[in-house]
């Protein structure tokens, strides 16, 4: 309504100005030059033109387009405003996010390091004992002559294999000990050696049972029924290990075999089920070569120079628990 009104206002003023300009043509010319020069200034500054005809105001232009440019000047800068506002916190928002991610991965990474670094502390502490045992094999009488003493599968002279310990397909794991492993002075001797390793390892819970395998065959073990290392109810029961050939067991033949014809001298396997205890968690088997020129082990026609195996039970569950 506001703009009808004045619209026909300013049809009404342009009549009579134009009505007095036809009977003063001095005047016409004067006010038609203000009008324009205050139309001009209107268009420049979008100011409302208002001038004076004889003390009359009146007052001719609604400057509509002024109103509306300042209105979209004014919403414009609000936009501005806000959109700057806005990726401002946006991009705030992701650098703490960014950082916060970078946090994570850096203690995840100092995480697994440390987790790897007491892994492998852990199992060094637990496969040193090995490197005793060898040394102990090679140099005492009483150990040195056991490959000897067992000899290889199948030749005259050497232990028998028994069938105590055959598998479901009729192959036999065991040789027959008696008599050469359970020397009272053998195992005597052995007993003190180990359980001396085992105490100063200081691996209580973990490192759980040491072996000696002469040619292959588990022939000196401590514990033999290892209690002290578990929770009450559970037990390691090594009695039926007594006696295994490594090479002719189905379940570690393959593993034996290639921890003696590696170049390397120690290899780790597991973790494993054992049957020593087949309600326990499972085990790492760290087994050592036992270097020897006086004595071979043969496998498929290669004779090896060793003496046997030294060989160490890993409690993974254990290490792993501890590593909390």
């Amino acid at each position: 309504p506001l703009l009808i009104l004045n619209f026909e206002m300013e049809l009404i003023m342009g009549s009579s100005a134009s009505a007095s300009d036809e009977e003063d043509p001095l005047r016409s010319g004067t006010d038609k030059g203000v009008r324009e020069s205050s139309s001009s200034c209107c268009r420049l500054f979008s100011l409302s033109r208002c001038y004076d005809n004889d003390d009359r105001d009146r007052c001719c232009c609604l400057n509509l387009f002024g109103r509306k440019q300042k209105k979209v000047t004014a919403f414009a800068w609000s936009f501005l405003v806000f959109l700057v506002v806005s990726l401002t916190g946006v991009t705030i928002a992701l650098l703490f996010h960014q950082g916060a991610v970078n946090d994570l991965q850096d203690e995840a990474l100092q995480l697994s390091i440390d987790t790897g670094e007491y892994f492998s502390e852990q199992l060094d502490r637990a496969i040193l004992p090995l490197f005793s045992l060898s040394t102990f094999a090679t140099e005492l009488e009483i150990l040195k002559n056991l490959p000897e003493q067992i000899g290889p599968p199948g030749e005259p002279g050497s232990l028998p294999s028994v069938h105590s310990g055959a598998s479901s397909n009729g192959i036999t794991t065991h040789r027959n000990v008696t008599g050469v492993c359970d020397q009272p002075a053998v195992m005597d001797r052995f007993v003190h050696i180990a359980s001396t390793i085992k105490k100063t390892a200081q691996m209580e819970g973990i490192l759980v049972n040491l072996q000696l395998a002469p040619q292959a065959v588990v022939c000196l073990l401590h514990p033999i029924n290892n209690t002290e290392d578990f929770t009450p109810g559970t037990f390691l029961d090594s009695t039926g290990a007594w006696g295994l050939d490594l090479l002719m067991d189905p379940m570690m033949k393959n593993i034996a075999q290639e921890a003696l014809s590696a170049p390397s001298e120690l290899s780790v396997a597991g973790p494993l089920k054992l049957r020593q205890c087949p309600t326990c968690d499972p085990f790492f088997i760290a087994r050592m070569p036992i270097f020897y020129e006086d004595y071979n082990i043969t496998i498929e026609g290669t004779p090896y120079p060793r003496w046997g195996f030294a060989t160490a039970l890993i409690n993974w569950s254990e290490l792993v628990r501890r590593s909390d």
